[in-house]
């Protein structure tokens, strides 16, 4: 992996990073037998002064891929219970509505990949309810299917906490991806959701990149509409002069 800043000035700060698809052995992903190439990404992170962010990737090598999963991380003699409220998630759509899913019982029929029970429809911003003032928020392109972690109930332990939760990483001894923590003795993480954002592949390359908003706010979710609207739809620009030109708009 390698990472390095583009741009840091008032207006914005860009952060690439570029990292090689690989497993917990360092062994990289779809490797190509003539060119010996194998599966790379790039993300840029566009950070604006209020701490909101922009996050596009482009992924080359790959038919499709999982590229966001929030997640919480818990010190040792914490459980996920003690970091974020059972009423984990909650969910807005454009036209301002929202929706607030509790894991107690888990939020969908349990199988693989489920949606969740009473979704909102064209749900696109989700706000993770962690037990603290700022909570992480995310707000993705139309079409984006939200769902709590896919992995449903095969994954999770409920005689130990109500989030699927591994230690695996990066605490753990040994190289291991799939650990589940039975008790609260080291660091761990629990996944909450597993966003599928579009993603759409370039005819130059190959590649698939998309791109969503990622940030902190202390507001309800329905007041994160106005940002969301001001990304996705924005009003067309109108220049009066010629000191000045137009390129288009981009939602980076």
């Amino acid at each position: 992996a390698h990472v390095r800043i583009i741009e840091n000035h008032p207006a914005r700060v860009v952060v690439h990073w570029r990292y090689a698809l690989c497993d917990v052995l360092y062994k990289i992903a779809r490797v190509d037998e003539d060119t010996g190439w194998g599966a790379w990404a790039d993300e840029y992170y566009y950070i604006y002064p209020d701490g909101v962010a922009v996050r596009h990737f482009v992924v080359y090598g790959v038919e499709g891929c999982s590229i966001t999963e929030p997640t919480v991380f818990n010190q040792p003699g914490e459980k996920a219970e003690d970091n974020v409220e059972l009423a984990a998630v909650t969910m807005a759509n454009m036209k301002g509505q929202t929706r607030t899913h509790v894991w107690d019982p888990w939020p969908s029929n349990g199988r693989t990949a489920a949606p969740f029970t009473n979704a909102l429809p064209g749900a696109n911003i989700c706000v993770v309810n962690l037990k603290s003032q700022y909570k992480p928020f995310y707000i993705y392109e139309p079409g984006t299917r939200i769902i709590p972690y896919g992995g449903g109930l095969r994954e999770l332990r409920t005689e130990y906490s109500r989030f699927p939760t591994w230690n695996h990483w990066p605490v753990s001894q040994v190289p291991s991806d799939g650990r589940y923590a039975l008790v609260p003795d080291r660091v761990s993480s629990s996944a909450i959701t597993s966003p599928e954002p579009p993603m759409r592949r370039r005819p130059e390359d190959g590649a698939v990149e998309g791109s969503f908003i990622m940030g902190l706010s202390d507001k309800p979710v329905g007041e994160l509409a106005p940002l969301a609207r001001m990304w996705l739809r924005p009003p067309k620009l109108k220049l009066f002069g010629q000191a000045f030109n137009n390129k288009g708009y981009s939602r980076n």
